[in-house]
């Protein structure tokens, strides 16, 4: 979802859900083996702002969580980041 604020500025939102069953089996610590499954929630908000015509600062939050049935692959990911567009 884009959605434009004051003048220059404009935020984007976005999520994503994802489901990933693995055909290949995992060898597990200690031995032994286990097909992986995983399931991921990203959401996203972006915030920019024109400064001219093609150059934009953009400050960008990201947060994902990664939830496998093999502990190892369980994460919890946060970006922050701030650019410049060209």
């Amino acid at each position: 979802m884009e959605y434009p604020l004051q003048n220059r500025w404009k935020m984007r939102l976005d999520g994503r859900y994802r489901v990933s069953d693995y055909a290949d089996a995992n060898n597990l610590v200690g031995g032994g083996t286990q097909k992986r499954s995983d399931t991921q929630h990203r959401a996203r908000a972006v915030l920019e702002y024109e400064l001219e015509k093609n150059i934009e600062l953009s400050l960008k939050y990201a947060f994902t969580k990664n939830d496998s049935n093999i502990n190892s692959y369980d994460y919890d990911r946060t970006l922050i980041q701030l650019g410049v567009n060209w």
